[in-house]
């Protein structure tokens, strides 16, 4: 009887894997015994990356005392190796038997180990099965989970750069090519030498195999055409692009890596905003074991100064669905951009949006609550629309943008409209978890991210700030409902403080922080509380809200540093230098004199030419005597004592002196003989360091206020209603006036169809067209009393139209009710006809 005991110990290396098996077999009669064997081993080998050779490594053991030969196939295809596949079994020996498998192609594979055993003359007596073993090939499967930018949110960015597409074609099903290998990322616009533009994106190996990438811009690509490849002269295309990379205008770090399983790496994209126009170069992104490059177009757009833009997150815009049936729905809006220095005032054509309300019976789908205005300089503008589909489809219309500074944009405009008897209800807790624990042999699309993540990873360089999370979503809330949320900001600097500052900028009616500015030590966080309040009405709403972050400590050292600066200079305005060359007076002591050198130093008084001057200050003070005059006089004597002009000459200065000198003493030709005074010339200053520029943290804020009667019960009663935004001022005397333009729109509505009714009923035709004959009520008698006077139709009609008092309407309902009631009274009981007989 064969029998196996297999006991295993892994070690996993990048490409290989090692495992040692013993498979003991005790045979009394080989060829009987292994014919009869009807058990095996099975294994698994675990996931292996395709293209990737694994070797395990077993051992079979002889323990009979004849000698066998063994000869050892597979069923495993070129995928699967098997070294060697025949050899001799002394008694009691063992044979070291390696499995190499190399994966071909994505999926679970099965292979089966066969031994056979020969005769001498090499035919086989026996055969068995040595082992039963499965694999998964697998390939490496990046993803991007997090993305960051200088300039826009990550949600905005997620959205402009196309990510959930990327993702698709960087997660294929599995041995299949991707729909789309090429990719527009545009990393910014900005005007000429503004700051360059960043982003960062996070890319995530979500197989459980290592992935070597690598990308390269067309100059890193080493490769020499044939000289019949060889183009003379290079298209305009090609002209453009060898420019832009001549210029390096945009730059990837780092170029070349390896990420492990479930690692993630960061790739930065930069974009320098020296050159004026459209610049746009390939970046090809390569996967070992991937079957397909993708091509990354990175894109960015410098704008000449004090020219204006207008830039759109998404062309064609897609707009929330909107269920069929509701009493108001909410407005929703078009981000428009201005990334230049100026205004840029914008006018929208609305010509399709008034052809498709024509063709619909003058129904207003689709509505523009602001077809011009200005978008201010780093700004942006929502253009807020009122959809109302009636039917369940998609409506397209195609809006043309006008700015200035830049050629008419037409803007696709996308909005559907559901029924919401057929919306799909979102799937539960236990839902999400079977799809999670789905078979793991196919990559399904629900493993990809479909958005950013709430939690921020992804982090620019020189980035001292972050924010706890970079999403918040409110969801569905009613009307003059309250949201609150803690959001944490951190400061990451080693030794700087660092000052934040939130801004809300056209939504700090809804939104509102607590508090709004601050410092932050290093190292530390500061909890800020922020409120979403649904004030204005149904809308839905997506906010960037900026929080900007500066180094406080930075900006007060180059404070210090400009007001040590500013007083340095005014100190070296104030001095001046005290010498001998070209002297004024006349004479051997006044003559003029070629300079030397050595002889000027400069006083470090504060004073002006009007003061004191303590020569003691001066050590390197060098005066040169020239030819000792006959009478000698010094500088330690009193300064009335000094020669008139053409006296000695000066002898050098030993000790400490002090000079008197005032303006007016210098205009005199008694001191013509004193060395000159001139101005110390001007010194270079130290230069500034500048701190380092703030940067902004983005926070996205998603809601969608609805009105009460479109919300379910559940959702009410999660919700907080501050019943004070619209409790009645009982001090007016009309509160049933309209709050706000929606339930004016209401109002209308209704009026309209009452009104279309009531025009529509053959009955009130028939009966306008009586009207003049019908006599003019006098009901206005019953209330004034009697009159001594006639009273003719005509005034009766002007008092009732003029100054019949509100309380009128109600006493002439009540008569008319009551007269009605016993007239059909006198009718059931017989008493009208009675009378009516005997009248």
């Amino acid at each position: 009887m064969l029998r196996y005991h297999s006991s295993h110990s892994k070690s996993q290396a990048c490409d290989s894997k090692l495992v040692n098996v013993r498979l003991t077999c005790d045979v009394q009669s080989a060829a009987v015994c292994l014919a009869n064997v009807d058990s095996s081993i099975s294994q698994s080998l675990g996931k292996l990356a395709v293209g990737g050779a694994s070797t395990t490594q077993y051992s079979l053991v002889n323990p009979t005392e004849a000698i066998q030969h063994v000869s050892i196939s597979h069923t495993g295809g070129e995928a699967v190796c098997v070294e060697p596949s025949a050899a001799i079994l002394p008694p009691h020996g063992a044979l070291p038997l390696d499995l190499i498998v190399t994966p071909q192609r994505e999926g679970r594979e099965h292979v089966t180990l066969l031994a056979q055993v020969l005769d001498e003359e090499g035919d086989p007596t026996a055969s068995c099965k040595l082992l039963e073993a499965s694999y998964q090939g697998v390939r490496p499967k990046l993803c991007v989970t997090d993305l960051a930018s200088n300039q826009l949110s990550s949600s905005e960015l997620w959205e402009r750069l196309s990510i959930a597409q990327l993702n698709a074609s960087l997660n294929t099903l599995p041995n299949q090519l991707p729909t789309q290998m090429r990719f527009d990322l545009q990393i910014g616009t900005q005007p000429c030498l503004a700051e360059d533009s960043v982003v960062v994106l996070q890319f995530t190996n979500q197989a459980d195999c290592p992935c070597n990438w690598h990308v390269a811009l067309p100059n890193d690509l080493h490769w020499t055409p044939e000289t019949w490849a060889q183009i003379q002269e290079p298209s305009p295309e090609e002209a453009t692009q060898q420019f832009v990379l001549d210029k390096a205008l945009f730059k990837v770090s780092p170029k070349a890596g390896t990420i492990a399983a479930h690692g993630t790496m960061q790739l930065k994209l930069q974009y320098s905003h020296q050159v004026v126009d459209d610049h746009e170069v390939p970046l090809l992104l390569h996967m070992e074991r991937c079957q397909a490059d993708l091509v990354l177009m990175l894109q960015g757009t410098t704008i000449p100064g004090g020219n204006g833009m207008l830039t759109l997150p998404t062309n064609p815009h897609v707009f929330e669905p909107v269920c069929l049936g509701q009493l108001t729905t909410p407005v929703q809006h078009l981000t428009l951009r201005n990334p230049s220095d100026v205004s840029v005032p914008f006018r929208l054509d609305l010509t399709e949006v008034e052809l498709l309300r024509a063709r619909n019976h003058q129904f207003p789908l689709m509505e523009c609550g602001m077809p011009e205005g200005v978008v201010p300089p780093q700004g942006s503008v929502l253009v807020p629309w009122k959809l109302q589909p009636l039917q369940a489809m998609t409506y397209q219309v195609t809006v043309e943008l006008s700015a200035a500074d830049q050629p008419p944009q037409a803007i696709k405009l996308l909005v559907e409209g559901i029924d919401p008897r057929l919306v799909p209800e979102a799937p539960t807790a236990t839902a999400s978890a079977s799809i999670a624990e789905d078979d793991d042999d196919l990559y399904t699309t629900h493993k990809l991210s479909t958005a950013p993540p709430s939690i921020p990873q992804a982090v620019l360089p020189k980035a001292f700030g972050r924010l706890s999370c970079s999403r918040w979503v409110v969801g569905e809330v009613p009307l003059f409902s309250l949201s609150r949320s803690v959001v944490f900001v951190s400061n990451t600097h080693a030794e700087d403080v660092m000052r934040f500052d939130w801004q809300f900028g056209d939504h700090a009616t809804v939104l509102h922080a607590e508090p709004t500015s601050g410092l932050v030590s290093p190292g530390e966080v500061v909890a800020c509380k922020l409120t979403f309040t649904a004030n204005t009405g149904a809308k839905i709403y997506q906010i960037d809200v900026h929080c900007e972050c500066s180094n406080y400590s930075a900006q007060q050292r180059t404070q210090t540093q400009q007001v040590e600066s500013v007083t340095k200079q005014q100190e070296l305005s104030q001095q001046f230098t005290y010498t001998d060359k070209l002297r004024l007076g006349k004479g051997r002591a006044g003559g003029l004199r070629k300079p030397r050198k050595g002889e000027v130093v400069a006083s470090e008084s504060m004073t002006a030419l009007d003061g004191t001057i303590n020569t003691s200050q001066f050590p390197q003070k060098v005066l040169d005597a020239g030819t000792a005059p006959s009478l000698s006089r010094t500088l330690s004597k009193s300064m009335a004592e000094r020669p008139n002009s053409g006296g000695p000459k000066l002898q050098p200065v030993v000790g400490p002196k002090s000079v008197a000198v005032s303006d007016m003493d210098l205009r005199t030709a008694k001191y013509q003989a004193l060395p000159p005074i001139e101005l110390c010339p001007d010194q270079d200053l130290p230069v500034i360091e500048a701190s380092e520029p703030s940067h902004s943290l983005y926070l996205t804020v998603s809601a969608h206020v609805r009105l009460s009667v479109d919300l379910d019960m559940e959702a009410l009663h999660s919700s907080y209603v501050d019943r004070s935004m619209f409790k009645p001022d009982l001090t007016r005397r009309h509160t049933m006036a309209a709050r706000d333009d929606h339930e004016y729109s209401a109002m209308a509505t209704l009026l309209s169809g009452l009104l279309r009714e009531v025009l529509s009923d053959p009955s009130f035709i028939h009966g306008i067209a009586q009207l003049d004959e019908e006599p003019v009520p006098v009901y206005g008698a019953l209330v004034k009393g009697l009159q001594e006077e006639t009273i003719t139709p005509q005034m009766e009609a002007l008092n009732t139209a003029r100054d019949v008092p509100a309380a009128l309407h109600t006493t002439e309902g009540i008569l008319d009710e009551t007269l009605s009631n016993l007239l059909l009274e006198l009718l059931e009981d017989g008493a009208l006809d009675a009378s009516m007989g005997c009248a």
